[in-house]
């Protein structure tokens, strides 16, 4: 994924790379109306808007919230929701703003079409652990959902959203199959979990036995404590992993060690039942280590804000970190 086109825009602060094309869209729509905008910068915008069909509709659906959103206020706080380095300074995003703009979007994306019909599904916060007809067991992280089609020759499984640890009954004669994306899972017996993030990155961890992944144009096996990562359907390389506490989510806790704080948030995103927003790209890559309790994730909030130094603001049904 590309990012916007700042070529002939020369007041607009170029975004970090491969951030997702709603948050680009959001980026653009807030300049344009910033005051800053020239009609260099709104012919820019209409070049990024007009890229494709996925860009558009990222477009339109900023501007359907934006337009929701109303005259906003001028006392709120300020703060930079793109911190980078740069010659020129950065455009103001209200708090405010940026809460009433977050809490709207849950409505649209917090359970799409596919996962309301979704054959299971958890809610934030839950944990649900579902014995299969085949004797294989599946444990849901909260907000996730699967599609189950246990009949015929082949076992499969479509995680549409969220995480899923999966302890598959050995039956060399029906292979276990798990789809996350443009992710490819095989196995005929073994324990792993699979890992759907929004920005459709997929990571598996194999616990036992191993795993065959397959990606766009590669394949490779996977074995117990190794990790591997797809971005846009490409396979990254093995590394190893400490299965047992990556995969402590199941016994109610969350263990980070080195983790980016966007990656944490992502995580703590599942049990908390507002609305997360991360403002800034510096803060994004912040370090975090520490044991979390998913049943608190506010504490776990208080402590990353105060052994990072970081701010929190809570409004109704959002927490803003900045």
């Amino acid at each position: 994924m590309s990012g916007p086109d700042f070529r002939n825009s020369p007041h607009h602060p170029a975004p970090t790379p491969d951030i997702p094309l709603d948050e680009q869209a959001r980026h653009w729509l807030v300049y344009l109306h910033s005051g800053r905008a020239d009609s260099a910068d709104h012919r820019a915008a209409n070049r990024w808007r007009h890229r494709s069909d996925q860009h558009a509709h990222a477009y339109r659906r900023a501007e359907r919230l934006w337009g929701l959103l109303g005259a906003l206020g001028d006392s709120a706080a300020t703060v930079d929701p793109n911190p980078l380095p740069r010659r020129r300074r950065s455009w103001p995003l209200t708090l405010a703003a940026a809460a009433m703009l977050a809490a709207l979007m849950i409505a649209p994306a917090l359970l799409p079409w596919r996962v309301w019909n979704a054959d299971l599904r958890t809610a934030v916060g839950e944990i649900r652990r579902v014995p299969l007809s085949d004797g294989s067991v599946l444990t849901l992280n909260g907000d996730s959902a699967v599609d189950l089609d246990l009949q015929g020759q082949h076992r499969r499984v479509v995680l549409r959203r969220g995480e899923a640890l999966f302890q598959v009954a050995k039956d060399p004669t029906r292979p276990f199959l798990v789809q996350a994306g443009d992710a490819r899972m095989r196995v005929t017996g073994t324990v792993f979990d699979v890992d759907l993030r929004a920005d459709d990155e997929v990571r598996l961890v194999v616990a036992q036995g191993h795993v065959q992944a397959t990606g766009r144009h590669q394949q490779q096996h996977v074995s117990a404590n190794q990790q591997l990562h797809w971005r846009r359907g490409e396979l990254g390389e093995r590394s190893a992993v400490n299965a047992h506490r990556a995969l402590a989510w199941q016994h109610g806790q969350l263990i980070f060690q080195d983790r980016p704080l966007a990656a944490v948030i992502d995580d703590l995103s599942r049990y908390h039942p507002g609305h997360l927003m991360l403002l800034g790209e510096q803060l994004r890559q912040l370090r975090v280590t520490g044991v979390f309790d998913t049943d608190h994730p506010d504490q776990a909030l208080n402590a990353i804000a105060a052994s990072l130094s970081i701010n929190l603001h809570r409004f109704p049904g959002v927490v803003v970190i900045y």
